[in-house]
């Protein structure tokens, strides 16, 4: 039986819920896999279901090199991750899923929404707009929806104007305008391969 080990940059509820997976897996087959988590806090949820801490940070870098040099393969828990430091890393022998390559371009949420376009799927209109620049609804009209190009996740570095008045709510951070569309659902979907 061959031990695996997964580093995971950051130990959030992604980390956890791949931790109790390989636990189970390990329970009831003949394998071993041990997970390793790099984050600034040893009692993240990961590591209260078993993983291996890591001292790091995730947005940062810090301690990659050192997650790295104790595992088979990197992955990471959340978007807000130095892509820079995982392409050196892959650059240097480290496997690292998903590739820093799409990392790059799905932690920009502006360079998101143009591949979007490129591929023909559907996504609410947008134009790229700048931190310093007051939003007059243009052109849309309000409510509009600001968005963070980086550092934004799960609802983190969005915001809804509905008038000029709510220019002192804005986002101070380059990113991009989209119209706002009445939700009736949210929906996420994560896809994974083998090989």
């Amino acid at each position: 039986m061959r031990m695996s080990r997964i580093g995971i940059i950051g130990g959030g509820q992604l980390a956890a819920m791949l931790v109790e997976a390989c636990n189970a897996a390990n329970a009831s087959e003949n394998s071993d896999h041990q997970v390793l988590v790099l984050d600034s806090d040893p009692n993240c949820p990961a590591t209260q279901v078993g993983g291996i801490h890591v001292m790091g940070k995730p947005a940062t870098g810090e301690g990659y090199s050192s997650l790295a040099a104790v595992s088979d393969v990197l992955t990471i828990d959340l978007e807000n991750v130095s892509v820079d430091d995982l392409s050196s890393l892959q650059t240097a022998g480290h496997t690292v899923v998903p590739a820093p390559a799409l990392l790059r371009r799905i932690t920009d949420k502006l360079e998101q929404k143009r591949w979007y376009t490129e591929l023909g799927l559907p996504t609410a209109e947008f134009i790229s707009h700048p931190a310093d620049q007051e939003i007059a609804g243009e052109p849309f009209g309000f409510p509009v929806v600001q968005k963070a190009a980086r550092g934004g996740y799960d609802g983190r570095g969005v915001c809804v104007l509905r008038s000029l008045e709510d220019n002192a709510e804005r986002l101070l951070v380059s990113g991009f305008l989209e119209r706002y569309i009445e939700r009736r659902m949210g929906i996420s979907v994560m896809v994974a391969a083998d090989g």
